[in-house]
C-alpha cells in the first residue's frame, strides 16, 4: 500500500519557470518517502507543466486561472494529503539539513503547535547570499503561547513564509489564506494561527528566500501595503483578548506602519510620498508620545527631502538593508 503522506509541500507558481526548476530539483535531493508536492500553477504563460514533468515527475500539477498566490496555496490546501503543510515559494529552495527534521519533530511532540517557522537564508536574483531572515526573540530554538508571539508579530511579519510547517487542523480552525487581500496574505494567517495555538521555531535554516528588485518597486506598493495592514489590524483588535493583551501596542504599531510605508515609497523613487508618510509618522510620534521613533521619523524624513542625486546613491547604499529602532520593530521593507 502506498505511504499517507505526512508533508505536503505546495507550491504556488506564476511564471519564473527558471527557478521553478531549480526549487524542484532542490527537492528531489532531500524528499522523504512521506512527502508529496503539489505545483499550482496559477494561469502562468509559461510552460510550467513541462519543468514539473522534466524537474520532478513525481510532483502533482493543477493549472487554474490567475488568482493570486493566496488562491493558489489554498487551491494546494484543498488537494493536499498531509497532516502537516509547507508553503514554498516557487522561486526559493529549502535547504538539507537537520532544520526540516527538527521542525517535524516540534510538531509532532505538541499538538497545540500550529506553525513552526526557521531561518531563511536572503539570495539576490542571481543566487548570491545578501542576508538572514531570523527570528526577532533573543535566543535559539522556542516554542511559546501563539498570543505571547503577537507581541512581535503584530509589527510585521518576520516569517518567511517558506520556512513554515503549518498544521492542517490549525487550518482547519482558523480558515486558509485570505485570497481578498492585495498583500501581506502569509501574515494575517500566522496571526490567526498565533491566536488559536503555540508557535514555534527552529534557529537554523530552512529555505534559500530569493530577493527580486521588483519586489520592492511599484507606485503603489506601500499604500497598497498600509491600507491592508492597517485592516487587518484593526480586525484583529477587535477580538477582546487579543486588544486586552496587545491593545496597548496599536500606537507603536501606526508608527511603525507609517515608516515602513515611507521606506518602502523612498526606495521606489516616490520621494514626494516618503515625506508625507514620515512626517505621519512624526505626527503619531508627538502626539502619542512614542519618543523611541523620534529619531527613525526624522531620519525618514531628512532622507525624503534630500537631493536628487544624494537619494540616488543613499539606495543604491541601503537597498535590502534593514532600518531599527530603539525599540521592538524594524523599519523596513519585508519582501
Amino acid at each position: 500500500m502506498p505511504i499517507a503522506p505526512s508533508i505536503s509541500v505546495i507550491i504556488p507558481c506564476f511564471n519564473r519557470a527558471r527557478y521553478l526548476r531549480a526549487c524542484l530539483e532542490s527537492l528531489g535531493d532531500i524528499m522523504e518517502e512521506d512527502w508529496e508536492v503539489i505545483v499550482v500553477d496559477d494561469g502562468s504563460t509559461e510552460d510550467i507543466r513541462a519543468v514539473v514533468e522534466s524537474a520532478l515527475p513525481s510532483a502533482r500539477y493543477i493549472r487554474q486561472e490567475n488568482q493570486g498566490a493566496g488562491a493558489a496555496r489554498n487551491t494546494g490546501i484543498m488537494a493536499a494529503n498531509g497532516r502537516y503543510l509547507r508553503f514554498l515559494d516557487s522561486d526559493d529552495c529549502l535547504i538539507a539539513g537537520e532544520g526540516l527534521r527538527l521542525q517535524a519533530e516540534i510538531m509532532d511532540a505538541d499538538p497545540d503547535i500550529g506553525l513552526v517557522y526557521g531561518q531563511a537564508i536572503k539570495v539576490d536574483e542571481g543566487g548570491n547570499p545578501i542576508g538572514v531572515r531570523r527570528s526577532p526573540w533573543p535566543g535559539g530554538d522556542y516554542v511559546r503561547a501563539g498570543l505571547d508571539e503577537m507581541a512581535k508579530l503584530l509589527f510585521y511579519s518576520y516569517m518567511t513564509t517558506s520556512t513554515t510547517l503549518v498544521r492542517r487542523a490549525a487550518l482547519e480552525t482558523v480558515g486558509a489564506f485570505r485570497a481578498d487581500l492585495p498583500t501581506g496574505q502569509d501574515w494575517e494567517l500566522w496571526l490567526r494561527i498565533a491566536r488559536h495555538y503555540k508557535v514555534g521555531y527552529v534557529d537554523t535554516p530552512i529555505a534559500i528566500y530569493r530577493v527580486h528588485a521588483d519586489s520592492i518597486t511599484g507606485k503603489k506598493l506601500a499604500k497598497t501595503m498600509l491600507a491592508t495592514h492597517t485592516q487587518v489590524l484593526r480586525e484583529l483588535l477587535s477580538d477582546p483578548e487579543v486588544a486586552r493583551r496587545h491593545g496597548k501596542l496599536h500606537p507603536s504599531i501606526r508608527v511603525n506602519l507609517q515608516l515602513r510605508a515611507s521606506h518602502m515609497a523612498w526606495i521606489s523613487g516616490q520621494n514626494a510620498e516618503s515625506r508625507a508618510y514620515a512626517i505621519d509618522a512624526l505626527r503619531l510620534v508627538l502626539t502619542a508620545h512614542k519618543w523611541g521613533y523620534l529619531a527613525p521619523s526624522l531620519r525618514m524624513l531628512a532622507i525624503s527631502i534630500s537631493p536628487l542625486g544624494v537619494t540616488r546613491r543613499l539606495r543604491s547604499l541601503t537597498n535590502g538593508l534593514s532600518f531599527r529602532t530603539s525599540k521592538l520593530p524594524e523599519i523596513t521593507t519585508r519582501r
